[in-house]
């Protein structure tokens, strides 16, 4: 029994040294555990707060023009809006489907996008009211 106890005493202490010479060679050679020819690190992006533009809005209005990928609609307030479109924009006329052909000049509909810079409504969805709607 006195040779087991005599083993653990051992392995202990020999643990308790091995600990200690890591410990000293820690605090001797502080730069040992770096890696020199990695390239330094770049900061992690900050996230940026959004902005205004990018809201999603709907707007509701009467066009009162339309162009070759745009429409002017005027909002119930009288003032006007630029909504442009593009190929990803969806159109719905109730529940069947539309295109940027079936709009018309009178007709009450609501439009959903962000807004860039230059106050233009970049269109992501157009509903066509039904007849008679008024916004």
């Amino acid at each position: 029994m006195t040779g087991n106890r005599l083993l653990i005493i051992l392995g202990v202490l020999a643990i308790v040294l091995a600990g200690a010479g890591v410990l000293a060679f820690a605090l001797l050679f502080p730069a040992a555990g770096r890696f020199s020819s990695l390239p330094p690190l770049t900061p992690t992006p900050s996230i940026v707060p959004t902005t205004h533009a990018d809201q999603v809005r709907a707007v509701e209005g009467v066009i009162q023009s339309l162009g070759n990928q745009s429409l002017v609609m005027a909002l119930p307030g009288g003032e006007t809006v630029t909504v442009a479109v593009s190929a990803h924009t969806a159109y719905a006329n109730g529940n069947s489907a539309a295109s940027f052909g079936s709009l018309r000049v009178g007709q009450t509909i609501i439009a959903r996008g962000r807004v860039d810079s230059q106050a233009t409504l970049l269109a992501l969805s157009i509903l066509i009211a039904p007849p008679g709607a008024n916004p």
